[in-house]
């Protein structure tokens, strides 16, 4: 018996140290991980994970649906981009599930009417105030099934519709009930579109920059230089921009100065 407890006192021991070992280790390498290594593993961190953006910026190009080959040269920058669609035009649906397939974010142009119609044509599926409620929610409902993948909506034209509250309050609420979100363009400086969106509890928000109602591209440069300058004042910033070759070259060439200036692009829903 005598052999037995020394066998089993020694058996004892044994397991004592082998238990030791592993609390050791154990330690050491917690103590590596937590120490050393998160502090060696954050010494060289990529310049985008710690960049600090002064602000973000959100462009949407309107008009789309007209030309599929200018739609696709905009759908391809590598940039986040909002492409906002006519209705019923012959490449509207084709421009939105290209804009999808390629990781844009859609947007209904919606046309609304403007001072001066119909010698100002905002195109097909037009709004107008003389429309009755039921009249409004069938055409916005038909315009909308011609772009797909829409999660928000600006105002093409929309001078006078704009202004009056009790169409506008018709169109979104309508909007709400989708769940998209609406800008307003501003055709017009009495507009009521993001007052009554608010009012609603609709995301909304209002254009701030028009980059290209001069088509030339100083004037166009000039213009984003606004929009980052608003952007880094404010936090945050709104531009609309339109389909053609000169506003496709500016962006191409101002994703640097995005950068530098540390504005972030974003999409649009990002900022609501």
């Amino acid at each position: 018996m005598k052999g037995e407890s020394g066998y089993s006192g020694e058996h004892r021991k044994r397991m004592s140290n082998r238990k030791l070992l592993v609390y050791l280790l154990v330690a050491f390498v917690l103590g590596f991980f937590l120490g050393y290594g998160v502090k060696g593993c954050s010494r060289k961190p990529s310049s985008l994970s710690t960049k600090e953006y002064k602000g973000r910026a959100a462009i949407i190009i309107d008009d789309f649906g007209y030309n599929k080959k200018i739609a696709e040269e905009f759908i391809d920058l590598d940039i986040p981009l909002n492409i906002s669609i006519l209705p019923k035009l012959p490449y509207s649906v084709t421009v939105a599930e290209m804009a999808k397939a390629k990781g844009k974010e859609v947007m209904f142009h919606l046309p609304l009417e403007p001072y001066g119609y119909p010698n100002v044509d905002p195109g097909p599926g037009v709004i107008l105030v003389k429309m009755s409620k039921g009249e409004i929610l069938r055409q916005l409902e038909e315009d909308l099934q011609s772009v797909p993948y829409a999660v928000g909506v600006d105002n093409h034209e929309g001078s006078r519709a704009t202004e009056s509250k009790e169409l506008m309050t018709t169109v979104l609420k309508y909007l709400k009930r989708k769940n998209l979100f609406f800008i307003d363009a501003r055709a017009s400086s009495k507009s009521v579109a993001n007052d009554v969106a608010k009012q609603l509890g609709l995301r909304s928000a209002k254009n701030e920059v028009f980059l290209d109602n001069q088509r030339n591209v100083g004037y166009i440069k000039e213009r984003v230089r606004l929009l980052i300058k608003l952007a880094q004042q404010e936090g945050k910033a709104i531009a609309i921009g339109h389909p053609h070759s000169k506003m496709l070259q500016v962006l191409k060439e101002s994703i640097p100065l995005f950068e530098k200036e540390r504005i972030k692009l974003v999409f649009v829903s990002e900022l609501l």
